[in-house]
């Protein structure tokens, strides 16, 4: 709700899936996102990265520890 720009957000699977995507979520707002499937993550990027990075549905991510 803090957040000051607009946001995409990548809803991840335990199998570090991409299961559920939000473009464009609005700044400002108390609105609660939920996806569609079952996540353990979620990752929040600024907003247009998905789409320019040619992110979609299925994408398996990545994810290190250090």
């Amino acid at each position: 709700k803090n957040t000051v720009l607009s946001l995409d957000i990548m809803f991840i699977s335990e199998d570090n899936i991409i299961v559920d995507i939000l473009k464009e979520a609005l700044p400002l707002s108390e609105e609660i996102y939920t996806s569609r499937m079952k996540t353990k993550y979620i990752l929040e990027i600024n907003s247009g990265l998905i789409e320019k990075l040619g992110i979609d549905l299925g994408d398996e991510v990545s994810i290190e520890y250090e």
